[in-house]
């Protein structure tokens, strides 16, 4: 259930975002799309929302359905520096970070894939019984998925999009605009 709010029943904008994040998986309980008031406080509340949003991405305790919500406080920045009115400018210096799922380390912000892990994790991937495997599209515009277990030249295939990695699960697909991405299965 998300609850509406009014930003003027709060003294400040910090008691407001305090009073937001108090609680545990606090996105899934309130939307900038169900506060009232709260486009006239973009710019004092970019900084906060970015760090708490980063800061989930990088501990990574949310399913996928639940980024869903992650994700609308990074949408509504977004939609509103680009909106035609330009009453907000994001600023720059205050950035979308994501994290490997497996070794931690940053890597480029891809909003779609928030458990997918680094090249470096990928060529580490195996089957189950360890033997290291390498996704490829199927066709050359980019689409499509399939195995081939490394240095074969891709003659000999992994008939799954399963692999694994230090005990964890996960699953090679197609991205959205070609390529591969491999995330952590929940």
């Amino acid at each position: 259930m998300r609850f509406d709010l009014n930003i003027k029943d709060f003294n400040t904008i910090n008691e407001f975002w305090a009073f937001i994040i108090q609680h545990d998986k606090w996105y899934l309980k309130y939307s900038p799309h169900n506060t009232k008031g709260i486009d006239n406080y973009l710019p004092q509340l970019e900084p906060w929302i970015i760090n708490q949003t980063n800061d989930l991405r990088k501990k990574m305790d949310f399913s996928y359905d639940d980024y869903v919500k992650v994700i609308e406080w990074d949408n509504w920045l977004i939609r509103a520096d680009m909106a035609k009115s330009k009453k907000f400018n994001r600023n720059k210096a205050f950035k979308f970070k994501q994290f490997c799922f497996a070794c931690k380390k940053e890597i480029s912000f891809f909003q779609r894939y928030p458990k997918c892990i680094c090249r470096a994790c990928v060529d580490e991937t195996t089957d189950l019984q360890g033997r290291k495997v390498e996704f490829f599209n199927t066709e050359a515009l980019g689409h499509g998925c399939q195995g081939y277990y490394s240095g074969t030249n891709q003659t000999e295939k992994y008939d799954t999009n399963t692999c694994y990695l230090n005990g964890n699960e996960y699953f090679a697909k197609e991205a959205r605009f070609g390529g591969i991405v491999i995330q952590v299965k929940e």
